[in-house]
């Protein structure tokens, strides 16, 4: 399932697939209070937000909550530091015990409900890498590495939970001067997708983590996929292209969907092009958020019918980038918008209506 080429086409803002959106907007001093950097939840009860504290000293704190986000709980934290190249810090919760904490350029574990974090290593990474998605499926840890440059790759990587080094999944990587790729896990399916230069693609799936089954293309070759995993029995992704011109930032994108897995993707109206895209979230088949930055404002575009129709609404004038859109149920979902040494800051918003109306959402003790 490798894809490897050299030749090297107009390049796209591919760095919001790694989960990773560099502006130039300057840091700020991060206003007073607790500041969410990224919000991970198991159900719709059960979640945790891991961000900044203790004003400008930015103090690394993970809260957590079991009613929802009535009351919250504060958990032993890794000291993570903020990146000074804007990198989010995000979470991935597994389970009660299992969580991951990750700069992009590090990766932290725990297996024991987070009294204690390990940082774990990367057999073979080189200088000038990112560490993007994080899953775990089967009792392994699945993770994508980005490299970028001349010889960059995008390496899936794998363990088994617990070991402290992860290595290569051999015939895993796409290879070019431009790399990405994304995974998601539903239940006990994982769908792998890998692709370089706009010019290869390959994608597949595996219902028990050892066997991957090559299936067509989520999205044409000269785009590149963002994985929404399945909603009612459809797999489903977001297809991007393009990126940048006109001002305030434009890239084409629509979402591409299967009848099931290992089928055929189709596609139906094209989405609103305004502003680079930044997350997908898709709350079943019909309902769809896209999260997108332009000209200084964060931007949502929704569709409730499965896609032929758009609306498109603007969510703040932070413009610095959407993390962590995501739903829990078909009607509950969350979202980042800013990050905490941002002048705006970072606000935690959220969705009882599968993506109708979004609402700031405190995080306290």
């Amino acid at each position: 399932m490798a894809a490897r080429l050299r030749n090297v086409k107009p390049r796209v803002l591919l760095a919001v697939l790694a989960g990773v959106l560099i502006l130039s907007t300057p840091a700020r001093a991060a206003p007073g209070g607790f500041l969410a950097s990224s919000i991970a939840w198991l159900d719709a009860a059960d979640g945790a937000v891991f961000g900044y504290g203790c004003g400008t000293e930015m103090c690394p704190q993970l809260r957590a909550t079991s009613d929802g986000g009535a009351t919250w709980r504060t958990l032993a934290a890794p000291d993570v530091k903020l990146p000074d190249n804007h990198n989010q810090v995000k979470l991935t919760l597994i389970d009660h015990q299992i969580g991951y904490i990750t700069d992009g350029t590090s990766l932290w574990a725990t297996t024991n409900g987070s009294r204690s974090w390990d940082k774990l290593t990367f057999s073979g990474v080189a200088d000038g890498h990112f560490i993007g998605k994080v899953v775990v499926a089967h009792g392994h840890v699945y993770v994508m590495v980005h490299t970028y440059g001349e010889d960059g790759v995008t390496q899936l990587y794998e363990s088994a939970l617990g070991r402290p080094a992860l290595r290569p999944k051999p015939g895993y990587a796409a290879a070019g001067a431009m790399s990405y790729g994304d995974i998601a896990v539903d239940g006990d399916v994982i769908q792998v997708y890998l692709g370089a230069d706009l010019a290869t693609a390959v994608y597949g799936y595996s219902t028990d983590g050892r066997r991957f089954t090559g299936a067509p293309l989520p999205c044409p070759v000269d785009n590149f996929a963002i994985l929404a995993g399945i909603r009612d029995g459809h797999p489903i992704a977001l297809c991007n292209s393009g990126g940048g011109s006109p001002s305030p930032g434009h890239m084409m994108r629509q979402v591409w969907m299967a009848p099931q897995l290992g089928g055929e993707f189709g596609t139906v109206n094209p989405a609103p092009a305004l502003g680079i895209t930044s997350g997908f979230g898709a709350a079943s088949a019909d309902d769809f958020v896209i999260a997108a930055v332009g000209g200084d404002v964060s931007i949502l575009h929704t569709s409730f019918d499965g896609g032929k129709s758009w609306d498109t609404r603007f969510l703040s004038e932070r413009g610095f980038g959407i993390y962590d859109l995501g739903f829990v149920t078909g009607k509950i979902g969350y979202l980042i918008d800013g990050q905490p040494d941002t002048e705006g800051g970072s606000v935690v918003y959220r969705t009882a209506d599968g993506g109708h109306t979004w609402n700031e959402f405190t995080v306290d003790r």
